[in-house]
């Protein structure tokens, strides 16, 4: 009943659709030239370490540009341009467009998972499941409409990240009442020893899948354009998330409570299976499996970074950046040696058994990858104690009807933060931040940080 309540509520239902529009974004990379398309994924990759390096040196000094998050959003629309405009324009001209776009793209994505992060754990990873199923509705619509209205199709990848971006400025900044965000930034900060040795397993994990599936990207998923494998693999793309939200749902009740879950991925799998053995339709069946597995690849990813927030206590841009770069530079990786084997000719010389055991074990991966998560995400919440800040500003903040911001930055006051502070963790200038204390302050009918700590009843 919590869970469908954090889904329901406007901080849910903005984040769930927000994101989602931000990964159908992704399709237009997709169509555009391999060049556009490598240079895509260095860039971004390229791109997330830097703002994850800048943001580690000089985390609360720099108060971002309100126009910042238009500017990124303006950047993306050299992917839909590139593929629309541009498609006859020169190598430089498709590298030059895939850095620039993916550059936007890095910024906007980093600042989505921040703002996933300002949830549980478990309802984070409740949004991402969804906004994956949703996301992979919309490619499915934007593909069928491509074969009709190619120039709706960039129209549409055009407004994306602006409706996205716009979404993402009406994200409360406050988790739920009662519980613990994923990100609290006055906890503290764990040993180096244990952050990095948190970060290096996972990382080793998400450059493996990234090589595999950068071998995988040019390859099998390519073998069939026919309508059954496309229909069967986006199929996959929607229910597989969904499946895995109702078992992280089922497991928060009981443990018992996903046998039904695991019949039907039972079912799904001797489907696939027969029509690899029986149906005579194998290459189209691997083809929409590793369609499938790429989306899920995607979901694991976040869920193994929500992961690593645990183990780090690292910002959350710090960690999306690391993490995202490590499965996009492994990618680029993989696509180069796909490229030497197919000119040395090696991929093509596999035996199509060799392919089906090799593609039947990154699967085995996987689904380990999703059982841990399954235990990860329903983890208890820890509750906030009765006397804690955030219980008591949640308090005062619904006898005085604040707004999200006024709540965010009055538990950031409360806790000693300086305005300089408060405005580089919420991308805002100080004046911003002046102007909303100023508000606050009026509200409660108080005078100064002290007036307000009283109010509370913090000694």
């Amino acid at each position: 009943m919590g869970e469908l309540k954090a889904i329901t509520s406007s901080q849910g239902m903005i984040s769930i659709l927000g994101l989602s529009l931000m990964l159908s974004w992704i399709y237009g990379p997709f169509l555009s030239g391999e060049t556009f398309y490598i240079s895509f994924h260095l860039g971004f990759g390229c791109s997330l370490l830097i703002a994850a390096l800048v943001y580690h040196l000089h985390p609360h000094g720099t108060s971002l540009v309100k126009a910042a998050p238009w500017i990124a959003a303006t950047l993306m629309l050299f992917a839909p341009l590139s593929v629309f405009t541009f498609a006859d324009s020169s190598e430089i001209g498709e590298i030059t467009c895939g850095v620039i776009c993916s550059s936007g793209g890095a910024y906007c994505f980093s600042r989505w998972f921040a703002a996933f992060c300002t949830a549980p754990l478990k309802t984070a990873a409740s949004y991402t499941l969804l906004a994956f199923s949703l996301s992979s509705c919309i490619r499915f619509l934007l593909v069928l409409l491509y074969g009709i209205a190619p120039f709706a199709v960039g129209i549409a990848l055009a407004i994306a990240p602006f409706l996205s971006t716009a979404l993402l400025q009406r994200v409360p900044a406050a988790p739920l009442q009662g519980d613990a965000p994923l990100f609290d930034p006055s906890a503290t900060t764990p040993k180096l020893g244990k952050r990095v040795l948190g970060f290096a397993i996972i990382g080793i994990e998400i450059v493996t899948y990234g090589f595999v599936f950068g071998l995988l990207r040019n390859g099998i998923s390519e073998w069939s354009t026919s309508t059954s494998s496309m229909l069967v693999g986006h199929l996959l793309r929607i229910v597989l998330p969904l499946l895995l939200f109702f078992w992280l749902a089922a497991r928060a009740h009981s443990a018992r409570g996903d046998g039904w879950l695991r019949s039907m991925l039972l079912i799904i799998v001797v489907i696939l299976l027969a029509g690899l053995f029986f149906g005579g339709m194998a290459e189209s069946v691997l083809s929409a499996i590793v369609l499938a597995m790429r989306s899920f690849v995607s979901i694991l990813i976040y869920l193994l970074l929500f992961d690593a927030m645990k183990h780090t206590g690292l910002h959350p841009c710090i960690v999306y950046g690391i993490g995202r770069a490590l499965y996009e530079l492994s990618l680029v990786a993989g696509l180069f040696v796909y490229r030497q084997a197919m000119v040395t000719g090696f991929s093509e010389s596999l035996p199509f058994n060799v392919i089906y055991f090799a593609i039947s074990c990154v699967a085995l991966l996987l689904l380990n990858s999703f059982s841990r998560t399954t235990k990860l995400a329903p983890a208890p919440s820890i509750p906030f104690e009765p006397n804690s800040i955030d219980m008591q500003c949640n308090r005062i903040a619904t006898s005085y009807a604040l707004t999200n911001r006024e709540l965010e930055i009055m538990k950031m006051i409360c806790r000693g933060r300086s305005k300089k502070y408060i405005a580089g963790e919420l991308f805002l200038s100080e004046d911003t931040i002046r102007w909303h204390t100023k508000q606050l302050y009026r509200k409660l009918e108080i005078h100064n940080r002290q007036e307000l700590l009283t109010k509370i009843g913090i000694e």
